[in-house]
């Protein structure tokens, strides 16, 4: 039984498959290398839903006098934060990851304003709200 993951969509991920002919699986991924990224990436992706990812929008910043700027830098960042602090179990985003982080890595110095922004808005749901937006530019 040969392993056919060439249309790389999810749908063709089929776990089961694998496991029952681990040695045809084997051979199909050493052959083809990009199909073991993508069985490796949906099985990550499939124990771990992320949270909504947030498009790109304008923040306020207070050295701008109230003015707006494109926050395309800043979004992608927190969609970094967001997916690494999500708790699939709670739904929410754990600020206390960070501080275990610090805590297991001293060398690690994580900006407490980082930790303060994430226990202020732990609910994925107000994540592309303008306020949670404003809020997020203004942690240092």
């Amino acid at each position: 039984m040969e392993v056919d993951l060439t249309a790389g969509k999810r749908s063709d991920y089929r776990p089961e498959i694998l496991q029952a002919n681990p040695a045809s699986a084997a051979a199909e991924f050493a052959q083809h290398s990009e199909r073991l990224i993508f069985a490796v990436m949906e099985e990550k992706l499939s124990a771990k839903p992320i949270p909504p990812i947030l498009s790109y929008g304008s923040a306020k910043h207070e050295s701008l006098g109230g003015g707006t700027y494109p926050d395309c830098g800043e979004t992608s960042l927190r969609n970094f934060f967001n997916i690494a602090l999500y708790d699939s179990k709670t739904g929410k985003f754990d600020a206390g990851v960070l501080s275990r982080l610090s805590s297991d890595h001293p060398e690690l110095k994580v900006a407490p304003s980082l930790q303060s922004f994430y226990q202020t808005h732990s609910d994925p749901a107000s994540v592309s709200s303008q306020a949670v937006r404003d809020a997020w530019s203004e942690t240092r």
